[in-house]
C-alpha cells in the first residue's frame, strides 16, 4: 500500500499530466493510471561499447495504465516535485 506521501506525489503527477492532455490510455482508452517509482534509470549502451565500460542512462518516471499495462515514460524535470 502506498504511503500518504507517495499517494500525494502520484496525485500531483497525474493531475499535471491530465492538464497537459492525458485523458486516456493511447492503447485501450481507459483512464486508470498509476505512477511508478520516483526515478527509474533507462540505460541504452552503445553497440560498440567495451564490456565493463560505464553505461549512461536517463532518469524517467513511469506511468502505467491499470487496464492494459501500457507504460509511458516522462522526464522528472517536466513533472511536479
Amino acid at each position: 500500500m502506498a504511503s500518504d506521501a507517495q499517494q500525494h506525489r502520484s496525485d500531483r503527477i497525474l493531475k499535471s499530466l491530465t492538464s497537459k492532455g492525458l485523458h486516456g490510455c493511447p492503447v485501450c482508452s481507459q483512464g486508470q493510471f498509476s505512477v511508478g517509482p520516483e526515478h527509474v534509470l533507462i540505460a541504452t549502451p552503445e553497440p560498440t561499447r567495451a564490456e565493463g565500460a560505464s553505461v549512461e542512462g536517463s532518469a524517467v518516471v513511469p506511468v502505467m495504465c491499470g487496464n492494459c499495462g501500457y507504460t509511458m515514460l516522462f522526464s522528472p524535470g517536466k513533472l511536479p516535485e
